[in-house]
């Protein structure tokens, strides 16, 4: 038998005859780097009365502890309760020890974790609260990296520990020790670790991460040059700037305090010593911190100081590196301080835009994906460089469209979408420059590509935007045969009209427009379907031009008015106590006001419902039913002015012999397609479908000016209680000023009723 095997048994002899000093002797003597097979005599040990005991034994504990095997036999809830239990003695020594063996026996221990969680933390919560009675902060500094160790091993222990309150324990610890760093520098990375470990619970806690919490972290990081301390409190202000909710306090803090200086003291220091993924990785969330804190409107301002500012001559400075993180985070905090005009301008005096355009030179034709954020980055500081107006000429002298115009050929929709912006943006007002961009045949058809093709929704949004900005911008017509000869081209400007900002609906209904007005008028020998009626520059040629654009646009604007307006019960504050005649709607939940139903494919309820129009997509009610009927009224309008046009076109330029087949093709057009196919059989399918469209239309009409007369909705019966005469019922729904709503829907004409309040409406009647 070895000499420690020896003295093992004879520990657990004397503890069985509890032989206090042979215990006491046998404990001293056991070497540190023992393995145990069993517990139950420490366990006996640690129920001891006798103090001396408890104070070797617990002693003993947190040395074995340091040894894997043994943590894993010490993973036992009666031995951890029987540590815990400890942590009540007056003694500081059981106490530490008691401390550091919870400590070592958790260490990369999950189950020995989630044993401390179940027991629960309020007694180390305790210690740490309790350390101003303590004359040194030995036990402190323990209990806050025994705190480390649980934070890092239990998900679960985090949300206990903030909803009891230990972060104001930390913050409290953190502003006493921090006067200080040199002396309590371990507690320091104990304390910031924690903050470290916890942060990411704050907003789910409701935690706010304080200035005066930032400060003291600011504080500590300037005097530290610990890695253990300045990497944890660069990952915590990293994170709170990073956030979407992210306070701009916070944000102008740091960079009043010269957090961004320092930090790039740091990077110049220490880059040549970046030869690691771990170190690489270090020098990126600098570099990223850098640029995250330039995205505050105040920071930008501080930090440029009319450009004279030392963040701002730093980041310039990097422009030159051959280090891809520095030359990007260059690039992007360059994009970031040009996010004001008065900058952008300064920029371009100082030439900064010859220098991106020099780098982006070296990448302009790559298609390898580590170049992506490199492409991304110029191009995003680019377009916000050419905002300025003044900017824009410059530029495009210096080489711009060249320069990005080979990105076309980008395979990565990051770069793709911010190259269509830089060229939006660019062209603006620059005639010459749009006109070259609209006639690249190439260009188009890539447009076309990405818009049918492109998983990434910005490069979808952009591509139908920056066709309409080319037609707008080009001031010729030479682009729209390109435009017309692309297939799908003028479809992207057509979808962009369903879009849901109204800004695109502008803009593709006047790029539509510009495209209408500037189709080529050639002749029908051409092949072409539109010939010309009317000598240019004659009245007959602008009443028509003045006519057929009003109902364009009364049928396009009432149509998006139509579906823009919001005329359900959502947002409405209605009460809680049925009225007379309001309704319980069982799907919404809620007391509905009269003239209202539920909608199944809208799901929910509609003021003044009169339909679910399938055509606009969207119910008919209080709000949009003026828009409706205009709509019905422009679009019959618009049938029987096309029609009268399609009939000269089918009596002046196509031949008919009068047949049975004429006939069955005016009755049956779809069917003569299976006979034979011509364009004079296209030419009359579309006429007998217009003509069609417009009787529709025209019954619709009818249909509903006649239910507005009588102020009936399809819902009630045709005689109703909101019957107020005539014109009353026409005010009902078209407004106060009925007599200019046809105007154009962007005339306001105020409701003489919110839909809710009916009996107003009968009671006026009754009177």
């Amino acid at each position: 038998m070895c000499e420690t095997e020896e003295i093992l048994q004879n520990l657990k002899k004397a503890a069985e005859k509890k032989e206090d000093t042979k215990i006491i002797q046998n404990l001293k003597l056991l070497p540190k780097e023992t393995e145990l097979d069993d517990i139950l005599f420490l366990r006996d040990l640690l129920e001891s009365d006798n103090f001396e005991i408890l104070k070797v034994t617990i002693e003993l504990v947190a040395e074995l502890a340091k040894i894997e095997s043994n943590r894993k036999i010490f993973t036992n809830e009666h031995l951890v309760k029987d540590i815990i239990h400890l942590l009540d003695y007056k003694d500081l020594d059981i106490v530490i020890n008691s401390i550091r063996a919870l400590g070592n026996i958790c260490y990369e221990n999950e189950e020995a974790c989630n044993i401390i969680d179940k027991i629960g933390v309020d007694k180390l919560q305790f210690i740490l609260k309790d350390d101003a009675s303590r004359k040194d902060s030995e036990l402190t500094s323990k209990t806050a990296g025994l705190f480390l160790n649980l934070l890092n091993m239990s998900s679960n222990l985090g949300k206990v520990c903030l909803k009891n309150g230990l972060f104001p324990i930390i913050e409290d610890l953190l502003a006493k020790y921090s006067k200080n760093c040199n002396q309590n520098e371990t507690l320091l990375v104990f304390l910031i670790s924690i903050i470290n470990s916890l942060e990411y619970l704050f907003d789910e806690q409701d935690v706010p991460f304080t200035k005066e919490l930032c400060k003291l972290l600011i504080d500590i990081f300037k005097q530290s040059v610990t890695p253990e301390i300045s990497i944890p409190c660069l990952e915590i202000f990293h994170s709170q700037c990073g956030r979407v909710c992210a306070s701009e306090d916070i944000k102008t803090l740091i960079a009043k305090e010269g957090v961004c200086e320092l930090l790039f003291e740091h990077i110049e220091k220490y880059r040549h010593l970046v030869e690691d993924d771990e170190s690489r990785s270090i020098l990126k969330m600098a570099c990223d911190f850098i640029v995250i804190v330039l995205t505050g409107d105040d920071c930008m301002n501080l930090l440029y100081q009319n450009g004279e500012g030392i963040v701002y001559q730093n980041i310039i400075s990097w422009l030159d590196s051959e280090d891809p993180d520095l030359l990007t985070t260059s690039v992007l905090a360059i994009g970031n301080f040009a996010r004001k005009d008065i900058h952008c301008i300064h920029m371009m005096k100082t030439g900064i835009s010859k220098k991106l355009l020099k780098i982006l030179k070296k990448y302009n034709t790559s298609t390898d994906i580590k170049d992506v954020k490199i492409q991304h980055a110029l191009l995003s500081t680019l377009k916000n460089l050419v905002i300025p107006k003044e900017n824009k000429e410059n530029i495009i002298k210096e080489g711009l469209i060249d320069t990005i115009y080979p990105m076309i050929n980008s395979k990565y929709d990051l770069v793709i979408f911010k190259l269509l912006g830089t060229f939006r943006i660019v062209i603006e007002d620059q005639e010459t420059t749009a006109l070259h961009l609209a006639t690249q045949k190439e260009l188009i058809s890539k447009l076309v590509q990405w818009s049918d093709t492109s998983e990434h929704l910005g490069v979808r949004g952009e591509v139908p935007r920056l066709l309409a900005w080319l037609i707008k911008y080009s001031r010729s017509t030479k682009p729209i045969k390109l435009l017309l000869d692309t297939p799908g081209a003028v479809k992207c400007l057509v979808d962009m009209i369903s879009s849901n900002h109204a800004l695109m609906h502008n803009e593709a209904l006047t790029a539509l427009y510009l495209v209408y007005v500037g189709c080529p008028q050639v002749s029908p020998e051409d092949g072409k379907v539109l010939p010309r009626y009317h000598q240019v520059g004659s009245s007959t040629y602008y009443f028509h031009l003045i006519t057929g654009t009003v109902i364009l646009f009364n049928v396009c604007a009432n149509l998006v008015a139509i579906m823009m307006c919001e005329t359900s019960i959502k947002g409405l504050v209605l009460p809680t106590e049925m009225k007379p005649d309001w309704r319980f709607c069982s799907v919404c939940e809620t007391i509905t006001p009269p003239r209202s139903w539920h909608c199944s494919v809208c799901n929910i309820c509609i003021l003044k419902r009169d339909h679910h129009c399938m055509f606009t997509g969207c119910c008919i009610g209080l709000e949009n039913h003026r828009y409706f009927i205009v709509f019905l009224l422009y679009t019959l309008a618009a049938t029987i002015y096309s029609s009268y046009y399609n009939l000269t076109f089918v009596a002046e330029y196509i031949s008919f012999d009068w047949s049975w087949m004429t006939v069955l093709k005016l009755l049956f057009p779809l069917f003569t397609f299976v006979i034979e196919w011509t364009e004079n059989q296209f030419f009359i399918f579309v006429i007998i479908i217009v003509l069609l469209g417009a009787f529709f239309t025209g019954a619709l009409l009818v249909f509903h000016v006649d239910l507005m007369l009588k102020s009936v909705v399809t819902h009630e019966k045709r005689v109703t209680k909101y019957d107020r005469g005539k014109l009353e019922n026409i005010k009902l729904t078209l407004g106060e000023r009925w007599y200019l709503v046809w105007l154009s829907p962007w005339i306001e004409s105020k409701l003489p009723c919110d839909g809710i309040n009916w009996d107003k409406i009968t009671s006026d009647k009754e009177k």
